[in-house]
């Protein structure tokens, strides 16, 4: 081959995986529809009704439990009026009445069938202030309550219920570190007989930028995943480590996220290897009222083959995760979770190489399936399929992956209509 033809591929390369990124960004990132609004508030009164949103959950308490607030939501509200607020609580209706003249408001939850009243002070603003109260101290539970819902029957909570809470994160990141299958390169393979290149550690970074929708809701994530690979005395057994960090922007409420998982890589032959992995990690959002910390224990299989040139990776994985007790506060309102899932992710992936070198090195192009289905406590989305594709350099010798470049997207649906798409960047060195 002259050297003019294989510049000529190389620049053909490049043009084709720059075109292909930019297609999928602009499939991912359209032009953005107005979003849902995490709080809403109405207030109808004297024939009147006014409306208001929030941002944030302290905003939502202000303008929807307190006598002060809802005048500024309906200028025609007194505290004498008779007035019914209907309130939108992340996804959950919420009313509070004030049915006569007097200082007495009732509290009702229709959802979850709970009705109380307020009473027992002599000014609606003091009744208002009892009522936010009650809730922010988790009173007969009933903030756990609603914490639940949220989770089971909205598509938005960020600490599980859709595949960009800290659940599905925890579930994705275990099941990359093992297999190797998922979003940037993974540390996971089995062939090699040791020695060499296979002795040296290995470094990942990465940045993944996501969008998705779920019942009007828009959900942008921000992902910083970090993964350490050091091999043993046999390289074909490693120990990982991998943190992946993540912002969640959920229709303009901010979240942040972490985790930390440990594991090992055991070869059981040539081509199968397991991974056992623990994890822990945690996320908060003053602006949605959530905190929370979860642990997870998994057992990754992952089955390598060739059928010519084409490689293909047969990856399972199940896994334990649950909530723990929080007993602190995030800005004075208690929150606890208990939720409990066994979960079972399962893809296939295919690779081959390419005919063209980026930066001197040999590019491959990579593909997968993977569905994750969850069982135990009712989480909103239990069933969604991720499907990948990638492109970039491989360098890899003793089961590891290194000195490694990727560029892909991801796009992902799920069962009541969640769906969105993902582009990850990925560097292995």
């Amino acid at each position: 081959m002259t050297k003019t033809n294989t510049l000529d591929k190389m620049a053909t390369g490049r043009t084709s995986l720059l075109a292909a990124t930019a297609l999928t960004a602009s499939f991912i990132f359209p032009i953005a529809a107005d979003a849902a609004d995490n709080f809403t508030i109405r207030v109808t009164t004297n024939g009147t009704t006014g409306s208001a949103t929030a941002k944030t959950i302290e905003e939502f308490a202000d303008l929807g439990l307190k006598s002060s607030g809802l005048d500024s939501v309906n200028a025609a509200y007194t505290d004498t009026s008779v007035a019914t607020a209907d309130l939108n609580f992340r996804g959950l209706p919420m009313v509070v009445t004030f049915p006569d003249s007097g200082p007495g408001l009732i509290y009702s939850i229709p959802e979850l069938g709970f009705t109380r009243a307020f009473n027992a002070q002599s000014t609606r603003e003091a009744n208002g202030d009892d009522l936010e109260d009650y809730l922010k101290n988790d009173i007969d539970g009933l903030l756990s309550k609603v914490l639940d819902y949220l989770v089971s029957e909205t598509g938005t909570d960020p600490v599980a219920g859709n595949p960009a809470s800290l659940q599905g994160t925890m579930i994705a990141g275990d099941f990359t570190a093992g297999t190797g299958l998922g979003p940037g390169n993974g540390s996971q393979a089995s062939t090699g007989d040791g020695g060499g290149e296979g002795r040296r550690n290995v470094y990942g970074i990465g940045a993944r930028l996501g969008q998705y929708s779920v019942n009007g809701n828009d959900i942008t994530t921000i992902d910083l995943p970090l993964t350490f690979v050091r091999p043993l005395e046999d390289p074909r057994y490693a120990l990982i480590i991998d943190m992946p960090l993540t912002f969640v922007d959920t229709n303009g409420s901010e979240t942040v996220a972490a985790s930390l998982g440990v594991g090992m890589r055991v070869p059981i032959t040539t081509r199968w290897t397991l991974t056992p992995m623990l994890r822990a990690g945690a996320t908060g959002s003053v602006d949605l009222g959530s905190l929370a910390a979860l642990y997870s224990g998994s057992l990754s299989s992952s089955y390598k083959f060739n059928w010519g040139q084409t490689e293909i990776n047969i990856g399972n994985m199940l896994s334990y995760i649950s909530t723990t007790d929080v007993s602190d506060a995030i800005d004075d309102y208690q929150v606890d979770y208990d939720l409990q899932n066994t979960v079972s992710r399962n893809g296939v992936g295919f690779s081959g190489p390419l005919s063209y070198k980026l930066f001197g090195a040999e590019t491959t192009w990579e593909a997968s399936v993977v569905n994750t289905q969850i069982f135990g406590d009712a989480v909103y989305i239990d069933n969604y399929t991720d499907m990948a594709v990638s492109f970039g350099t491989k360098q890899s010798r003793n089961g590891l992956t290194w000195d490694a470049i990727r560029i892909g997207f991801t796009y992902t649906v799920g069962n009541n209509d969640f769906q969105g798409g993902r582009i990850n960047f990925g560097y292995q060195f």
